[in-house]
């Protein structure tokens, strides 16, 4: 198990994938991450990884991957965590890798770098999505439920900002609509998400249990129900209270880790 945090690039975590022979793992970060662009270009990546590895302290002639033995029982408990919550943030990353009973591995991903630590108590799970998504404050919202057609909902990520904030400041616009435009500018037109997934790297399989997909504005939180989408072409924009919502994130990770 890990004794302190582990802080890793991306072409770290690959070289360390690869020399515990991992391969399938490092090459969809290759792949996903458009690493490497020819052949001829692994063998001189692998090497200015590993001695990257060298330099921060991470090697270890006695390991059989020669690698730290932190490090090394890291990358095997992430192979075998074969269920994770992934939550996004803009272009930041967090994934709680279950690994057993209550003992979780909790990875942060920012600007090509990778933290590592232990999490022992899930009563930090509450705490730990509040902070990811810099939401403090709970308070009741003031807005109301709104439907969206699925069309119109899509416009928003194609058509430029200015026209959003135009219509966000029209008074005429919805007061829901008016705010969720405002909140969705100030994230770069994208919405967040908060996925659960089963994987089994033995098996090469992977299975996306369920996926929410929200927004943050100031003090609540903004929840997307699809859940009708397919039948009736519309999706609802729910504000919900910050401790209400992730409150019931919390609930869900516990009954996924089987907690």
């Amino acid at each position: 198990m890990l004794d302190s945090k582990i802080i890793l690039t991306t072409n770290e975590l690959v070289a360390a994938f690869l020399l515990c022979r991992y391969e399938k793992a490092a090459e969809d970060i290759i792949n996903d991450q458009q690493l490497i662009q020819d052949e001829k270009d692994i063998e001189p990546f692998s090497i200015q990884a590993e001695n990257l590895l060298k330099q921060r302290g991470y090697w270890a002639d006695g390991t059989e991957s020669n690698l730290q033995k932190g490090l090394e029982n890291l990358i095997h408990l992430l192979i075998q965590s074969k269920r994770k919550v992934r939550c996004i943030h803009r272009k930041r990353v967090l994934i709680v890798h279950h690994v057993q009973k209550d003992e979780l591995i909790v990875q942060e991903i920012e600007n090509q770098n990778h933290s590592f630590s232990i999490l022992r108590s899930r009563e930090s799970f509450l705490e730990m999505l509040k902070t990811f998504y810099h939401s403090y404050t709970d308070k009741k919202p003031e807005h109301e439920i709104f439907e969206m057609d699925e069309d119109s909902f899509d416009e928003f990520h194609e058509v430029e900002a200015d026209v959003i904030k135009r219509m966000a400041e029209d008074p005429k616009t919805h007061p829901t609509i008016s705010q969720f435009s405002f909140d969705f500018l100030a994230n770069n037109q994208e919405l967040d998400n908060i996925s659960f997934v089963e994987s089994d790297y033995i098996q090469n399989q992977t299975r996306l249990d369920q996926v929410a997909f929200l927004l943050r504005s100031d003090n609540f939180i903004w929840h997307l129900d699809y859940e009708n989408i397919k039948k009736t072409g519309s999706l609802y924009l729910l504000p919900v209270a910050v401790d209400e919502y992730f409150g019931k994130i919390v609930d869900t990770m516990n009954e996924f880790y089987d907690l």
